[in-house]
């Protein structure tokens, strides 16, 4: 999969014709692409830990989704704060859409319909589940016999439905999400904990997660070309995405 850059902001109009966009374009297109054989339409967005950057991971695929004429659901099943609603709105200077929404918990609860729980955005084709009551524990939502139920109604009035879940390491919920969605996005922040993002994986294979690919977020590509040119590989050699991805196979075969 391509890096998002250094910093990884949530992507504005402004930036929608730039090089980061571009980036976020490609990962759209490998997941349709890895979903030759069968379309996928449900993805868990998840990582190790907190702080990888899978929450705006996941709202910026969203964006270039419905940019791209795609209707996008985007499900707030995290732990972060602020939520999905919250940092959505931050970035594009919107009012906050329903601060007193049920979101998920109320359609888990099952005292709101799917349909009438889905918010509306000011970005065409870009709707939103939030994570409702912060009582609820996400593992706790995700793990329910409904939520399956939940991800089949959305994929049917859907293109795409993205859900941005807990760190696989102390939560079960991205554990549970992904044995019932078609793929997973799996998030790495560069310089991250390399034994913690073995335990992870690990887990997502005994969960017989099908990984559709990793994000490397956060890298510093001016630091990335200086390599290159130093080496002399004119852009050839092998660039950290390259080596992540054999640490990642690697990972998979000693772990099955």
């Amino acid at each position: 999969m391509r890096e998002a850059g250094a910093g990884s902001p949530i992507i504005r109009y402004e930036l929608l014709d730039g090089d980061f966009a571009e980036s976020y374009r490609a990962l759209h297109a490998n997941i349709a692409f890895s979903g030759v054989a069968g379309r996928i339409k449900t993805v868990v967005v998840t990582s190790a830990g907190s702080g990888e950057g899978k929450t705006t991971t996941t709202l910026n695929l969203a964006i270039v989704m419905a940019h791209a004429g795609r209707q996008v659901v985007v499900i707030d099943a995290g732990t972060g704060r602020p939520g999905i609603q919250d940092a959505l709105c931050s970035a594009f200077g919107w009012q906050v859409l329903d601060p007193a929404a049920p979101g998920l918990a109320g359609v888990i609860a099952d005292t709101v319909s799917v349909d009438d729980a889905i918010l509306t955005t000011p970005l065409e084709r870009l709707l939103l589940l939030p994570r409702g009551s912060a009582s609820r524990n996400p593992s706790e939502l995700l793990g329910s016999e409904r939520m399956r139920s939940v991800l089949e109604r959305l994929s049917e009035c859907a293109d795409c439905v993205l859900v941005d879940t807990p760190p696989c390491i102390g939560y079960a919920g991205s554990w549970h999400a992904s044995q019932i969605a078609d793929g997973v996005l799996y998030v790495v922040r560069a310089g991250s904990e390399r034994t913690a993002q073995r335990q992870a994986l690990a887990r997502l294979q005994e969960a017989q997660a099908r990984v559709l690919g990793v994000v490397f977020n956060d890298v510093d590509l001016r630091h990335r070309k200086l390599g290159r040119k130093r080496a002399g590989t004119g852009g050839q050699g092998r660039s950290p995405r390259s080596l992540l991805a054999q640490r990642v196979a690697r990972s998979q075969r000693t772990t099955g």
